[in-house]
């Protein structure tokens, strides 16, 4: 018993000292690669595509617009993330769900601030 027990916590041990050191990002939507980035960002996707004046049109999935719709909103999301990524100096941008990215800055209020600019022009 004693013997499992010290096995798994040395297999466990191994595991954590072998992870990775990097986020495993879901989405990179700007700069292509997340590592060795200098100025790396994350946005929380689902914070801000419920900002788009778009996604407040969406109709119901059966309807024809539905697509048009959906892809102006996630077109007019991406332009203010590049947008901001490019004035703010940011090398990359991922979508994260988890706010707790070491290193990375959460710019999802920036993106949305952005996005609420160029959706009122």
């Amino acid at each position: 018993m004693r013997f499992r027990r010290l096995l798994s916590e040395i297999v466990l041990a191994s595991f954590l000292t072998l992870a990775p050191q990097y986020v495993a990002a879901d989405t990179i939507y700007y700069g292509g690669s997340i590592k060795n980035k200098e100025k790396p960002a994350y946005i929380i996707y689902d914070k801000v595509k419920i900002e788009s004046r778009y996604h407040q049109e969406l109709p119901s999935k059966n309807d024809p617009d539905y697509d048009k719709i959906l892809q102006k909103r996630n077109n007019s999301v991406k332009k203010a993330i590049k947008q901001v990524a490019k004035e703010e100096g940011y090398d990359v941008v991922v979508e994260k769900n988890d706010p707790e990215i070491k290193g990375y800055t959460d710019i999802s209020a920036l993106v949305i601030e952005q996005l609420k600019e160029n959706e009122d022009k």
